[in-house]
């Protein structure tokens, strides 16, 4: 996956007169994974998607078990799913 840094999206580190380490940028990313018939990524920063698009990674999907559960926990309409 290929993504461009945008400098809005970077905070400078070590920047002070006072620090002793090297300087650098740190970035904050979200990365998104999109389920369909296969797994595509995303990555999102501040003003939108920084990835450029990517072939679709191929998933064989099995059914689940006819004797498990569909959900392990359940809270107030949440749930979680067995993975």
């Amino acid at each position: 996956m290929e993504t461009v840094l945008d400098p809005c999206d970077m905070q400078r580190k070590n920047s002070k007169w006072f620090h002793l380490r090297k300087e650098y940028n740190q970035a904050e990313f979200d990365v998104k994974l999109l389920v369909g018939t296969g797994l595509h990524f995303e990555i999102w920063g501040n003003q939108g998607r920084k990835s450029k698009g990517h072939e679709e990674i191929e998933v064989d999907w099995e059914l689940p078990d006819e004797d498990m559960p569909t959900t392990t926990h359940d809270q107030g309409g949440l749930a979680m799913y067995r993975v």
